[in-house]
């Protein structure tokens, strides 16, 4: 039985992460940081501190991440603004049909509460959601369990076993994996390894095979 369905929402329900990247990748060119893209990657799915921590670790020292990081946004949201903000395909189906079967639908990003609120207010997803839970407001980053925990205990579910998560970072999968929530990763940037497969409740390529499997391995 599913009784609640929480999202990531970068690289999952908006075409994002390889934007975000196409942003970092200007703002190394400008500034004069090296080798950014797998820096990138390696912060799919975290939280502004880690990424931060992150960025400071591979550079060395103090590099003004506070300051490229806001640069990188205001490229971020121009783009946006001139490009749109791409959706995924299947989210509003997906949606619907958890919605129409009164099945709670929960966020659980890493991303900032106010980027979060003016994407799904935007696209006129936001109605979708029972609960959403932002990077801002855990202790520990994804892949620590805290975001998942935080975003199923306000759905009201301290019993896991109804509970999927869908996730598209490794750091995402590991995180959900770990809150004890039934993960489906679909691969955006990243395709899983053995070890990340090891994780999941299986490996789908889009949102419209997540309804698929979820309306024929749990009819309602």
């Amino acid at each position: 039985m599913i009784e609640a369905v929480i999202f990531d929402m970068d690289g999952v329900i908006f075409d994002t992460e390889r934007l975000m990247i196409r942003c970092w990748e200007e703002i190394g060119i400008k500034y004069g940081l090296k080798d950014i893209k797998p820096l990138c990657i390696s912060c799919i799915g975290t939280n502004y501190e880690l990424c931060r921590q992150k960025f400071n670790d591979y550079y060395g020292g103090e590099h003004k991440y506070e300051e490229y990081d806001r640069k990188c946004f205001d490229l971020y949201f121009e783009k946006i603004e001139k490009e749109g903000l791409p959706l995924k395909e299947g989210v509003k189906e997906l949606l619907d049909y958890l919605k129409t079967r009164r099945i709670k639908i929960g966020l659980a990003s890493s991303n900032m509460k106010d980027v979060i609120k003016s994407h799904l207010t935007g696209s006129g997803l936001i109605g979708y959601f029972d609960v959403i839970v932002s990077g801002e407001e855990i202790e520990k980053s994804k892949p620590e369990p805290d975001i998942y925990l935080a975003a199923a205990n306000k759905l009201g579910f301290e019993n896991k076993d109804g509970c999927f998560a869908i996730e598209d970072s490794y750091n995402g999968v590991i995180s959900a994996s770990r809150a004890g929530l039934k993960t489906i990763m679909v691969p955006d940037i990243l395709y899983p390894t053995e070890e990340i497969e090891s994780f999941t409740a299986g490996v789908l390529n889009d949102l419209a095979e997540v309804k698929k499997f979820f309306s024929e391995n749990y009819p309602i």
